[in-house]
């Protein structure tokens, strides 16, 4: 586990306390950016990639419980520490009801900020590990799994657009047969790097089973969807792979129906990949809800 290196986003209203923790978990090797409220912390957690959020409660604008709800729905793996002077006022319960991962009250030592804070990204690694692929890196099956039905729901409740791309890698077999498991290994890892270069930031991207990935695209409909495919086929399509001189894949995309079960959803993205490999391989084919 890393105990530095991290990219902090601070949230607090006075200055005094985003200098203090400014400097604390600067001179641990950590990254930090600040912001005054909930707000303009959200505008920045949009704009770039944190790996935690330090937020007071009080604040203007937005306080600190709203900004913890609003950040744990778009982005589930975020570890947010709260921190308020108000402990009679608010209570940890309250802070990990809104998906916190710690709380902690003003006074506090920089000793004590310092052990739960690396203790909080120390766990928060643990489970987040658990969620991923070990060859590739990228989520696993049961983690997309559980990222799909929040996002069923989601869509139900907000009338949002959500759709999946699925693909697997033609002839991966022959890979496997004529270059080693070796080269076949390198070969889903640099599928997973390219994909990962060219999708957004709130799309969830897993390996879904041997040589074949899903994405979840949320508010995105199916036309949206089969553009993105069709980018990463000619990404893909076009990348060097060492040794080898072509690597292709075949992509299957569809669009959630309401009412629709998880299985259903993904069960058309599974059929439009395999009629793209019936027809011939290295190609984007669609399923929409009213061709089942």
């Amino acid at each position: 586990m890393k105990m530095s290196g991290y990219k902090v986003l601070i949230v607090d209203d006075e200055k005094a306390v985003k200098q203090l923790l400014v400097e604390l978990l600067s001179s641990k090797g950590h990254k930090c950016e600040t912001a005054s409220d909930g707000v303009e912390a959200i505008d920045k957690v949009a704009a770039d990639k944190f790996d935690v959020v330090v937020t007071d409660i009080a604040m203007p604008n937005m306080d600190g419980i709203v900004l913890t709800m609003e950040l744990s729905k778009s982005y589930h793996d975020l570890p947010i520490m709260v921190m308020t002077a108000f402990t009679n006022e608010y209570s940890a319960k309250e802070a990990v009801e809104a998906g916190a991962s710690d709380f902690i009250g003003k006074p506090f030592s920089p000793e004590e900020f310092l052990l739960r804070f690396h203790k909080m990204m120390s766990v928060n690694e643990i489970i987040f590990l658990s969620k991923k692929d070990h060859l590739t890196g990228v989520f696993n099956r049961k983690k997309f799994v559980d990222e799909l039905r929040r996002e069923i729901e989601r869509t139900v409740r907000y009338g949002q657009r959500l759709s999946i791309v699925m693909f697997d890698i033609d002839r991966f077999k022959d890979v496997n047969d004529n270059y080693g498991h070796q080269v076949g290994d390198y070969v889903l890892k640099e599928i997973a790097r390219v994909t990962e270069r060219n999708i957004r930031k709130i799309d969830i991207f897993a390996r879904y089973g041997g040589e074949e990935f899903i994405i979840l695209m949320p508010s995105t409909d199916i036309e949206g969807a089969r553009s993105l495919a069709e980018k990463l086929r000619m990404k893909i399509e076009a990348h060097k792979f060492g040794q080898l001189s072509r690597i292709t894949c075949s992509f299957g995309v569809s669009e959630y129906a309401l009412n629709e079960d998880e299985e259903n959803f993904i069960r058309r993205a599974d059929v439009a990949l395999y009629s793209a490999k019936n027809k011939g391989r290295n190609r984007v084919e669609i399923l929409a809800p009213e061709t089942v």
